[in-house]
């Protein structure tokens, strides 16, 4: 792949995120006010490697993914984690572009692609987010809940290894 196609595809990329952000944004504008109110601080989500049993403040929930190490980085299923601290999550099939929000907080990524934009402003991960072969949208544990404004933590309980997510 040469140099030019390299850009004409990053200026596709970027015009396919712009659009969803201006779209996204005018039907946010449009939209009533959710009668949601975000997660209350002091919220932990216990994410166990290798299992899909997870706790949220000590209450079962089950993953529909088990989060994994791959490239060196602990990944876990985005939609299920941000939904558990009261995030929506939205996903482009088309264009793979994952919207994670929540009041005046946003975060846009794109499939493969470790550029994200956080309120607008563009940043880079190490590591790109994916799609597991069985479909669900694996992230970085560390980017994401950082992105977020959480905490994360990682210990051991014998042979378990432990993610804590902290609101």
């Amino acid at each position: 792949m040469n140099i030019t196609s390299v850009k004409k595809t990053f200026k596709k990329q970027i015009s396919a995120v712009l659009c969803t952000v201006l779209v996204a944004g005018s039907l946010l504008a449009a939209s009533p006010a959710r009668a949601e109110e975000p997660v209350q601080a002091g919220t932990v989500v216990t994410l166990f490697m290798g299992k899909t049993e997870a706790q949220l403040n000590g209450n079962r929930l089950t993953l529909p993914k088990a989060p994994r190490v791959s490239a060196g980085r602990t990944f876990i299923p985005l939609r299920a984690t941000a939904e558990a601290f009261g995030f929506q999550v939205d996903y482009d099939a088309a264009t793979r572009i994952i919207t994670v929000s929540q009041k005046d907080q946003t975060l846009v990524m794109t499939v493969d692609m470790t550029y994200y934009h956080k309120n607008g402003q563009v940043a880079f991960m190490d590591v790109a987010p994916y799609v597991s072969e069985d479909g669900h949208t694996m992230v970085p544990v560390r980017f994401i809940t950082e992105a977020m404004g959480f905490s994360v933590e990682a210990s051991r309980n014998g042979k378990d290894r432990i993610v804590h997510i902290t609101r």
